[in-house]
């Protein structure tokens, strides 16, 4: 399968796949990306395709022109803000939201977005919590996206048990009568 090694705007780098026309890795550092690289492809051609990137910086806006191209253009900013978007470290006294995907729920579960934007989740403990930043920067995307606060959101939740874990599990026999 083709891929690519493309230099972020940020200086980190991603990993563009032509089979999904998307990026399947980001954030990662030179020494991540050369790592993985030499992990597929080998020692030699691992150093080479990062080179590459650092060399041809368009890779980037060509990366996400498919993107629009093939998915649309709320997908290419999607995929932009998620890239860019500065990891904030913890602070207790900044306002975090969940980002809620209205299209569709689980049961009566609200769908959140997974970490990072890796799809989407009811487990509060697996939903992203992002800045208020990068909260309106995600909605002004998709009108389907909302972003609601976390500590609202953790007061009223309740703890739920996914039924596709059962079949994992054995339940207790009923005792059989007597008589």
């Amino acid at each position: 399968m083709a891929w690519r090694i493309v230099k972020q705007p940020n200086g980190k780098y991603a990993r563009f796949s032509d089979p999904v026309d998307n990026f399947t890795h980001y954030a990662m550092t030179r020494e991540e990306a050369v790592q993985y690289c030499q992990d597929e492809i080998g020692l030699k051609a691992g150093e080479t395709k990062v080179l590459r990137a650092d060399e041809e910086p368009g890779r980037w806006q060509d990366s996400l022109e498919t993107i629009e191209a093939i998915h649309g253009v709320e997908e290419r900013v999607k995929v932009a803000t998620l890239i860019l978007a500065p990891e904030l470290p913890p602070n207790p006294a900044l306002t975090l939201y969940y980002i809620q995907d209205t299209r569709q729920y689980t049961g009566n579960s609200v769908q959140w977005w997974r970490t990072g934007g890796n799809g989407y989740t009811c487990d509060l403990k697996q939903a992203w919590r992002v800045s208020a930043e990068q909260a309106q920067s995600i909605i002004r995307c998709r009108d389907t996206d909302k972003a609601w606060p976390c500590d609202e959101i953790d007061a009223e939740a309740q703890i739920h048990f996914d039924m596709q874990r059962l079949r994992d599990m054995k339940p207790l026999e009923k005792e059989k009568k007597n008589g």
